[in-house]
C-alpha cells in the first residue's frame, strides 16, 4: 500500500499511532483484567504526554549570546539574567545601584555600546521611561547612536540629586585618605 499524502508531509506517526492503538486495543480485549475504557483512557493519557514533550523539545532556546541571534533569543537572554527596574519615582531607588546592576549584566551578555542603551531602557518605567524617550528625542538631533556612558552620565545626571552626588563624592575622600595614609 502506498503512503498517503499526510504520511509524506511528517504526519505518518499519527497514522501509525492509529494502526499500533487499535491493534492494542484488540489485544487487550481478549485479556478480561483490563476494560475497554481504562485502555483508553491510558492511551489518551500516554497521547498528552508525547504532545507535551514534544512541545517543550519545539521551544528555541534563547540562552546563547552569538552574534548572529535574533533581537528576540537576545532580549530573552537580558530578561533571563534578571536586570533591575528603575521607575524614578520610589525615593528608596539609587540610580546609581541601577546603572551598576545593569552595567554587570550587560557586561554578561557582550552588549555593544548601543545595544546596551536600548535593552537598559527595556527596563525604565514610569517617570524614568519618560525621561529615556525626551533625553532621546534630544539625542536624535546628532546623527550617531547614544552609547551607553553618555547614557549612564544622563542618566546619573537627571535621577542622581546633586547633593547626594556632593555627600558621596565627600564620602569617597574621606575613604581614599584613609587608604592613602595605611
Amino acid at each position: 500500500m502506498a503512503p498517503n499524502k499526510k504520511a509524506r508531509t511528517g504526519q505518518r506517526a499519527n497514522v501509525t499511532l492509529g494502526v499500533t492503538v487499535d491493534r492494542i486495543i484488540d489485544d487487550a480485549a481478549s485479556d478480561s483484567s483490563v476494560s475497554d475504557i481504562d485502555l483508553r483512557g491510558a492511551i489518551h493519557m500516554l497521547g498528552q504526554i508525547v504532545a507535551s514533550q514534544t512541545q517543550r523539545s519545539n521551544v528555541a532556546p534563547t540562552s546563547s549570546s552569538q552574534p548572529g541571534d535574533s533581537t528576540g533569543s537576545r532580549v530573552n537572554r537580558f530578561l533571563q539574567l534578571d536586570p533591575p527596574l528603575f521607575t524614578g519615582t520610589n525615593p528608596e531607588e539609587d540610580p546609581q545601584d541601577f546603572i551598576d546592576e545593569m552595567h554587570k549584566t550587560l557586561r554578561a551578555m557582550h552588549a555593544t555600546e548601543t545595544e546596551a542603551v536600548e535593552l537598559a531602557s527595556y527596563r525604565l518605567k514610569e517617570v524614568a521611561y519618560s525621561w529615556f524617550e525626551l533625553w532621546e528625542d534630544f539625542r536624535e538631533e546628532r546623527s550617531s547612536p547614544a552609547t551607553w556612558s553618555e547614557f549612564a552620565d544622563a542618566f546619573i545626571d537627571h535621577f542622581l540629586p546633586a547633593e547626594t552626588k556632593a555627600a558621596r563624592a565627600a564620602e569617597f575622600e574621606i575613604l581614599r585618605q584613609g587608604s592613602l595614609s595605611v
